[in-house]
């Protein structure tokens, strides 16, 4: 029965993902995404619990909160008016994943390699920025500039578990990293750009994901 639980809350959760695209794909727009989007990051943490609870580790209350901001960030972007609450929950999500993996990590082992490629994030940062701040009212280009900082800064964290940590582990919750940047890069675009959202939930359900089951195999 080891695993069997976690198992069925992994195929539940494919079976949101596919429903969440198919919503996306052919634009179903409000209905169907004002039902998913809240559900999603709840039944995230219950699967991160019970994941860490079958593998025998602790459950971090750092996730815990990082996944709360999340769900609190998919609900307020329900509302466009609450556009700027939204990044601020989505920004101490950051936060709370930079703790926690930067947990554990012993910094004097870290590859100069890695350290150094701080320098590819703020050139991913710069070329994300260059295009957006232009169509970004002045009140919001600091937030904006914020944010980008503390994405780039939880994906680099991210990174920085390179060697330190199950593979398995590190890859999952890098990946997730990247798919995190790409689906609020996406999103930005859209929202200020007007370009398509298409493939948001996507990035995103799958950044979410990612991560969360990379802290559980780090168990």
């Amino acid at each position: 029965m080891s695993g069997s639980i976690s198992n069925i809350l992994n195929i539940i959760f494919l079976i949101i993902f596919l429903e969440a695209s198919y919503i996306d794909c052919r634009n179903a727009e409000r209905h169907g995404r004002r039902f998913l989007k809240p559900a999603l990051m709840p039944f995230l943490i219950v699967v991160y619990c019970t994941g860490m609870i079958e593998a025998g580790g602790s459950v971090s209350v750092f996730m815990i909160l990082a996944l709360a901001c999340g769900f609190a960030g998919d609900t307020l972007l329900l509302k466009e008016k609450y556009f700027t609450f939204g990044l601020a929950a989505f920004l101490l999500e950051h936060i709370f994943l930079i703790i926690e993996f930067t947990r554990g990590i012993t910094f004097s082992e870290i590859p100069v390699i890695i350290l150094a490629a701080i320098v590819l994030y703020a050139l991913a940062g710069w070329l994300i920025l260059r295009g957006l701040l232009p169509a970004i009212d002045r009140n919001m280009k600091a937030p904006v500039f914020l944010y980008m900082t503390a994405i780039l800064m939880m994906s680099y964290t991210s990174l920085l578990r390179f060697s330190q940590t199950d593979m398995n582990s590190f890859l999952c919750a890098f990946i997730g990293s990247l798919l995190f940047i790409t689906s609020d890069s996406i999103l930005a675009y859209n929202v200020f750009l007007k370009k398509s959202d298409r493939l948001v939930m996507e990035t995103y359900l799958a950044a979410q994901f990612l991560i969360a089951t990379g802290m559980i195999l780090a168990v």
